[in-house]
């Protein structure tokens, strides 16, 4: 089975689900070292994006 999406090729499952959803991962996941702060509007935006009131 390929994994093309939108025209897109994707070399792994993870690259296939950011395609596919159009975010990156790691703006639910987060990234190691972030501060309080980051974390803060790096989950405001995710709520944003899920059409979430936060």
């Amino acid at each position: 089975m390929k994994s093309i999406v939108a025209g897109q090729h994707a070399a792994n499952a993870e690259e296939f689900a950011e395609l596919a959803l159009g975010v990156d991962s790691e703006l639910f996941a987060g990234v190691p070292g972030e501060s309080p702060i980051e974390r803060k509007a790096r989950r405001d935006v995710a709520l944003a994006v899920l059409g979430v009131a936060a």
